[in-house]
């Protein structure tokens, strides 16, 4: 017959399995297999592609986010930009403001265009969901917004609204 544990070696042994669990357990976390990545990502409707995007950080103290959008476009139609913004607002922006040199960039059907640069230039700044740009843009923060592109047809002069769903990372300004 097989002699029974004590309580003392009962626990002794429950207790060193709970710290090798542990260990694995924040081992995992350090390795980054138990943190999930959020894939970055820029999409519009049919017919508008992001052909590259980048949110920059460009004040030390890190409370102002511009982006960079390189819009393209295949509506069989020549567009021209009038206005872009980006906010995390869940409705469309009162006032689409920020971006004067954005406002008449011409793209034709198949072609591609700057139309959100390098801060300083044409940027557009990134607001929050109350529509203010003072919060948090330190580099690798996560930013998850919309992206309000106003633009006119070239055949019919129509004057259409779309929005893109945008995810990303700030970065410092090399």
């Amino acid at each position: 017959m097989k002699k029974s544990q004590t309580a003392m070696e009962y626990i002794m042994t429950y207790g060193w399995v709970i710290l090798i669990i542990v260990v694995i357990i924040t081992a995992l976390f350090y390795l980054g297999l138990l943190n999930p990545v959020v894939p970055l990502k820029c999409v519009f409707p049919v017919g508008f592609t992001c052909e590259s995007f980048k949110l920059y950080t460009w004040y030390t103290a890190g409370t102002y986010g511009d982006l960079y959008l390189v819009l393209g476009q295949a509506t069989g139609d020549t567009i021209t930009v009038r206005a872009v913004a980006c906010t995390q607002s869940p409705t469309y922006p009162d006032q689409v403001s920020g971006c004067a040199p954005c406002a008449n960039v011409t793209i034709s059907s198949g072609s591609k265009a700057v139309i959100a640069g390098k801060p300083g230039t044409n940027y557009v700044r990134c607001m929050n969901a109350t529509n203010e740009r003072n919060f948090d843009t330190t580099p690798s923060t996560l930013y998850r917004g919309k992206i309000y592109i106003n633009y006119t047809e070239g055949r019919t002069g129509l004057y259409r609204v779309i929005v893109g769903d945008l995810v990303a990372r700030y970065e410092k300004i090399p």
